[in-house]
């Protein structure tokens, strides 16, 4: 007898009716010709038994599942109910080993019945998902029902749920001992995944001001970092040249730098004499276009049709559990013996209407351009099956299975040709480096022509203009963007993504307007300045850890030292996060390292003397102006607004002192008498005081005094009372000394009153 695992009761069903079959309690057998009209009584069968009895060969298969994943590493609060408090939590928590609790209520209860068929059982079929949530569920099943490591362990990966396929991969099951290394990578992964999870989340409760909440999965931080640093890249303007053979340029560098002003540029250019280009590098490429996996077609299928990805996902696995589609894989790959597949694949596009003859048997002994195998599970990209279309289908489902029939025709009749040429001007004693890009799309089978695309080794420029292009993300074309950077690493799971960037966007830290555009929100940048700066947000160390994990699933990694790596890891995090909130604190909660000069839209520092400078032109915030100091809260808040606080403590020349703002005007720094905001009263101008507001306009008398029972307003409070609505409650002081609870709020005469909480009101 061999125990067959799958980790879900529908895989069970689908495999053990594709082999010989399966017999009912009625003595119907169950076959993939009568699989829906006996899939209730077949499930009901397989839920009150927990499991599911079929023969091979005559071999007798013991069919049992789980409902996906078993167990789950603990929560803090479950190793210790104090940790339920943020505050409590230590900071870094690195448990040697992760406890894990059962999350699977039903497995439970079947448990012991499934370590009797085990003890019983000449061997074990694994049959899970391949992937890493089905290897991380086999490795668990085999610990809870104690697996001898004398037992046999065989792994079968049917490409689709063809009766022929499935019949070969259990004719032929691989050794289950080359999945070990992959699983020993998935259990690291989870780990890694754990530990950075719950150690961001508790650093950045110990230290976040005023209370920002931010999610902290590792997808998550890499999401939002992207989104900020590459907004400032995009949204600056680029200059753009015309040349004489028609092309378009863009300015790459100058003098060196990829970082300059766009407007300075195009003065240099305008000025000079000299305007010869020389080609410096010339790149003419040619791909095919590549077959989808769970993860590109998430992303084509939700940019075309709107589809949540965990609906892509599902409906993928449902084409694939009905026979139509080969297993979605997180693989592009397109190996040369996938060809036989390709010709059934033919016949079933070209028999769907939607694609009538569209896929000529003859292209396919035309196309050349085959992968070789470099992968040890041989995943391949997502490919139509041998079916034909029925009524098994749904609409929404169509619409998937037509998204991949189209692929399928481009991967093997589409080439996408790119041109990418590199010129240099020299403009005096200055140098620029430009770049054209072109990129076309032909048959695959269509002759090269290159006449016109050789650029010529000389050409001239015809013009220069600055083009403002702001930025324009969409969830498909970041997702595409970090997939591409981690595509060759270990990203088994194919929601990872997806879920990352609806977290971010449910946690209110990315916006998405009407055309689906999105862009990180305001409450995010509190939040975010924490981690801008850390190991946590750099993409080079991500690529890193996931190629580590690429290597140890291959056998040629080190597991003890990727712990012990990701381990030290983790610290730094903390130390870094720890380190940044206490600069943050002096900063008022602004980061100076991402403050942007109001001139050039640069970076800059502070100096030894306390004075902030731009790194790119002569701006500068002094330490001290018109005798008042400037503290590092002061420039940050000041760089950040474009205006300070109201600050006291000036003094005239008179010796009287006075208050007054700091504000950036036409990129000088001067003193502003005039509150930020309106008068409530007329909406003119309101003169700002020591002792509080006053309005400019003699007819309308409006004044507040900004010191209210020993608090002083803060501009937040201030500009919730001119807007009708009411402070906070505060803690307040009478004239007798007495506290007191209550907010402010603008009465319909233009006075400020009093509220108290309800409690209060009731006394």
């Amino acid at each position: 007898m061999i125990v067959v695992y799958t980790n879900s009761k529908e895989r069970a069903m689908l495999l053990a009716t594709r082999l010989d079959g399966v017999v009912l309690s009625n003595n119907i057998k169950v076959r993939p010709q009568n699989y829906l009209e006996h899939h209730d009584q077949l499930e009901r069968e397989l839920t009150a038994e927990g499991y599911m009895t079929a023969f091979f060969c005559g071999q007798q298969y013991l069919f049992v599942y789980s409902n996906g994943t078993i167990s789950v590493p603990f929560r803090m609060a479950d190793y210790n109910a104090v940790y339920e408090d943020c505050k409590e939590r230590p900071t870094p928590f690195i448990p040697d080993e992760l406890d894990r609790k059962i999350v699977d209520p039903d497995f439970e209860k079947r448990l012991p019945l499934y370590r009797q068929i085990v003890q019983d059982a000449g061997g074990i079929v694994n049959a899970a998902e391949d992937n890493l949530r089905g290897e991380l569920a086999f490795s668990q099943f085999c610990d809870l029902c104690e697996v001898d490591d004398v037992l046999h362990i065989w792994r079968v990966r049917p490409r689709s749920m063809t009766e022929a396929c499935v019949f070969e991969t259990f004719n032929s099951p691989e050794d289950g001992s080359i999945s070990k290394d992959y699983q020993v990578a998935c259990r690291l992964w989870e780990r890694f995944s754990w530990l950075l999870s719950c150690n961001i989340y508790n650093s950045l409760g110990k230290y976040s001001l005023n209370n920002v909440n931010f999610p902290t999965g590792y997808l998550e931080a890499l999401i939002l970092s992207y989104l900020y640093h590459e907004k400032k890249s995009k949204v600056r303007e680029k200059v753009q040249v015309e040349l004489s053979d028609g092309s378009y340029c863009t300015v790459q560098q100058f003098d060196g730098n990829s970082t300059f002003p766009a407007q300075q540029v195009i003065q240099l250019l305008n000025s000079s004499n000299s305007n010869k280009a020389e080609l410096v590098n010339h790149i003419d490429t040619v791909t095919r276009a590549q077959l989808y996996n769970i993860f590109t077609l998430q992303f084509d299928a939700e940019e075309r049709f709107g589809f949540e990805p965990a609906k892509i996902v599902e409906m993928a696995y449902s084409l694939y559990n009905h026979s139509y589609i080969t297993w979605p894989t997180e693989s592009s790959s397109m190996p040369w013996d996938m060809k036989v597949e390709f010709t059934s694949a033919s016949v079933a596009i070209n028999a769907n209407p939607t694609f009538t003859n569209k896929f000529k048997p003859r292209e396919l002994d035309r196309f050349s351009d085959w992968d070789m195998f470099n992968n040890p599970y041989k995943h391949m990209g997502i490919l139509i099956t041998g079916k034909v279309l029925g009524p098994d289908m749904t609409p929404d489902e169509r619409k998937i299975y037509d998204l991949i029939c189209e692929n399928n025709i481009a991967a093997v009749t589409e080439k996408r040709r790119e041109i990418i040429n590199t010129y240099k001007m020299s403009v005096g004693e200055h140098e620029l480096l430009l770049m054209s890009r072109a990129i076309k799309t032909v048959h695959w089978t269509e002759e090269m022509n290159h006449s016109g695309d050789t650029a010529d080794a000389a050409v001239n420029m015809v013009s220069a203009t600055v083009k403002t292009k702001p930025s324009d993300f969409s969830k498909r074309s970041v997702l595409i963007d970090i997939y591409t950077a981690m595509k060759d690493g270990f990203w088994p799971d194919p929601l990872a993504f997806s879920t990352a960037m609806n977290n971010v966007i449910a946690w209110g830290q990315v916006t998405v307007t009407s055309e689906q555009r999105i862009d990180l929100a305001r409450r995010s940048w509190q939040g975010l300045k924490y981690l801008l700066f850390t190991q946590a947000c750099d993409f080079s160390c991500a690529v890193n850890w996931v190629k580590r994990l690429s290597f140890i699933a291959q056998a040629t990694g080190d597991a003890d030292s990727f712990v012990q790596d990701t381990s030290a890891y983790v610290r730094d995090i903390c130390d870094e996060i720890s380190n940044s909130a206490d600069e943050l604190k002096e900063c008022g909660g602004i980061c100076l390292k991402t403050c942007e000069c109001p001139v050039c839209k640069n970076t800059g520092e502070l100096a030894e003397d306390g004075s902030w400078h731009c790194s790119s032109c002569t701006f500068t915030i002094p330490a001290s102006i018109f005798g008042h100091p400037l503290g590092k809260a002061d420039i940050a808040y000041l760089l950040t607004h474009k205006r300070s606080r109201l600050m006291d403590g000036f003094v005239s020349a008179k010796g009287k002192e006075y208050s007054a703002r700091i504000i950036i005007s036409q990129g000088k720094l001067e003193r502003s008498f005039v509150a930020p905001f309106p008068c409530p009263k007329c909406h003119g101008s309101l003169n700002e005081y020591a002792w509080g507001l006053k309005c400019q306009n003699a007819e309308c008398g409006f004044t507040l005094n900004t010191t209210v029972c020993g608090h002083k307003l803060t501009d937040m409070e201030t500009a919730q009372i001119f807007s009708g609505k009411q402070t906070k409650f505060m803690h307040l002081t009478n004239s007798k000394g007495k506290s007191f609870v209550a907010a402010l709020a603008l009465k319909d005469d233009f006075t400020v009153q009093f509220v108290f909480p309800a409690k209060n009101k009731e006394n």
